[in-house]
């Protein structure tokens, strides 16, 4: 009876130090994700910043695409007007040379 007291007493002290064993297991685990989630939330930290960083460039950018446009219609308005110049400064132009022409042959 004192040999099976004496068993049973031993073999709860050894699952005692096995359970302990995975407590001190588990408690390094936990703190391993616990440090795993302190990186990651500054990563996501770090990339809304990223973000928001993209965004105002963003958004400066197609201001200024807006006023590139603006621009550019401009500059064509202004070029198709040119154009229509100098069609007309070439007419005037034939004209004087037929003028010229005509006053010779005459």
């Amino acid at each position: 009876m004192v040999d099976t007291a004496h068993n049973k007493e031993t073999l709860a002290k050894d699952t005692i130090g096995t359970l302990k064993g995975e407590i001190q297991n588990l408690s390094q685990l936990i703190e391993q994700g616990a440090g795993m989630s302190m990186g990651q939330e500054a990563a996501v930290k770090e990339l809304t910043q990223v973000t928001k960083e993209l965004n105002k460039e963003r958004d400066a950018q197609a201001i200024q695409i807006q006023q590139l446009t603006k621009e550019l219609k401009g500059y064509a308005a202004r070029t198709g007007a040119l154009d229509e110049d100098l069609k007309a400064a070439h007419a005037n132009l034939q004209g004087f040379q037929e003028e010229v022409r005509s006053r010779r042959v005459g």
